[in-house]
């Protein structure tokens, strides 16, 4: 997997696949925390101010998000007028947050488990990594603190959030939380099919 750059509190399996690290303007300062739909008010406020997309594109994104019931991030890659990379990469910069990369990361399936696909779809999260007590999380809005203690109450873990374009984690949260319902099916008929050799055998015994 290629290396992107560095996080310092994260696990180092997990750093190289981290975009760079943002500058943070104000020693230990994090994201302001920010309701999702001022989050994206903001998101779209930033590209106009950036450059990346005109005041027109902008509307079209946000007419895209209330019809699709996406993100206006996401409408923006959908239209074609932005890259979701270097949007991403911009907005983590913006927030002081870091960005990942899930395309270049295997999270495990023991770590998927921590999170509920249900729970995962519906504040658009995933859990990447766990290192004692903490949880690193991607997620597409990092400054949702409601969500944030929503996953720490669910998981018993501290959470960790880092920035994740709509686009690409929505991709891997059908492809991840599929895996984990097959291996679970798998692992549930193991169990069964143990249980009925056991009947079986039990069976036989009280025959004989």
């Amino acid at each position: 997997m290629t290396a992107l750059g560095g996080g310092a509190y994260l696990a180092p399996d997990l750093r190289n696949q981290m975009f760079p690290e943002p500058p943070r303007t104000l020693a230990g300062a994090g994201p302001a925390p920010m309701s999702t739909k001022v989050a994206q008010d903001r998101l779209g406020e930033f590209l106009v101010s950036e450059g990346m997309v005109t005041p027109e594109q902008l509307q079209k994104a946000r007419d895209e998000a209330r019809g699709s019931g996406t993100r206006i991030g996401a409408a923006l890659v959908k239209l074609g007028f932005v890259e979701e990379g270097p949007m991403v990469l911009a907005l983590a910069r913006e927030l002081r947050v870091q960005a990942v990369d899930l395309d270049r990361i295997e999270v495990e399936p023991r770590i998927l488990r921590l999170v509920s696909g249900e729970l995962a779809m519906k504040h658009l999260a995933v859990p990447l990594r766990r290192v004692g007590r903490r949880l690193t999380v991607a997620m597409v809005n990092p400054t949702d603190l409601a969500a944030i203690d929503d996953l720490k109450f669910a998981t018993g873990y501290e959470i960790e959030p880092v920035l994740v374009g709509e686009v690409t984690l929505r991709r891997h949260l059908e492809k991840y939380y599929d895996a984990v319902d097959e291996r679970m099916q798998e692992i549930l008929s193991d169990i069964l099919e143990e249980d009925v050799e056991v009947i079986e055998e039990d069976q036989e015994e009280v025959s004989v």
